[in-house]
């Protein structure tokens, strides 16, 4: 048994999502279908929950979705999708080396 039974990593594609089920199926579905793509593209961080004392090691069990985006921004001041890309994201370059 390790000291810490859960623990949060970045999405990757070695991570099972197929046995994830919450109580919405857009949330079931973005997870499955979309979250790991957009992690990828450095559009969005999906971090997923881990019970590292499971049988199943790699088997999600909840996860959390951060996306640097505002289409309130973009409509107000009328930003191209080029403009918005500059304005938002923490993975965005922005006067120095790309945060991560």
């Amino acid at each position: 048994m390790s000291s810490t039974r859960y623990q949060f990593e970045l999405l990757a594609a070695n991570h099972d999502v197929s046995q994830f089920s919450s109580s919405a199926t857009y949330i079931d579905s973005f997870l499955k279908e979309q979250a790991l793509e957009l992690t990828k593209l450095d559009r969005a961080l999906t971090y997923v929950l881990i019970d590292v004392d499971a049988e199943h090691a790699n088997g999600v069990i909840g996860f959390f979705y951060v996306a640097c985006t505002s289409p309130i921004l973009s409509k107000r001041v009328g930003c191209t999708s080029r403009r918005r890309n500059r304005l938002s994201g923490a993975t965005r370059k922005i006067q120095g080396p790309k945060v991560r």
